[in-house]
């Protein structure tokens, strides 16, 4: 994957080339959550993308999220969550879906919630580049 930075302090445009394994779960499949811990070692990050239209399994979506966080091979990993389908009339502004899964009471990582529509390739690019960020931050590779 490739990801175009713009460094507006120095008006530098680069593209930076990340290799890494993606592990996909749906939260859906429910008898398979249990097996989620055996692909947790090593991890670097947790991307979270929550349907931001569908408010009805947002409980289930946030006890989800607590369970993954209280895992010990999750500790301090950085968590982005993507509130998905922005381009939707009923979907949840990022701001209320913080609430709504409790995410201010998250205080042991770090983390950012971005708006996007993965539909319309809004707002991906912003989490992502957080995300490289606070993972080269952790790595010493930061300013």
């Amino acid at each position: 994957i490739y990801i175009y930075i713009e460094n507006t302090f120095s008006n530098d445009i680069f593209l930076v080339k990340l290799t890494f394994i993606i592990y996909i779960y749906h939260i859906g499949q429910k008898s398979i959550r249990p097996y989620w811990r055996n692909y947790f070692d090593n991890t670097d990050a947790l991307v979270y993308v929550i349907d931001s239209s569908d408010r009805a399994r947002m409980e289930e979506a946030g006890l989800e999220l607590t369970k993954l966080l209280e895992e010990d091979k999750m500790q301090q990993v950085p968590l982005l969550v993507f509130a998905n389908k922005q381009d939707l009339l009923n979907a949840m502004p990022a701001d209320e879906l913080i609430g709504a899964l409790q995410l201010n009471n998250i205080k042991d990582r770090e983390m950012q919630v971005t708006a996007c529509s993965a539909k319309n390739d809004e707002g991906l690019q912003p989490g992502m580049e957080w995300l490289v960020a606070t993972m080269n931050n952790a790595q010493g590779g930061g300013k």
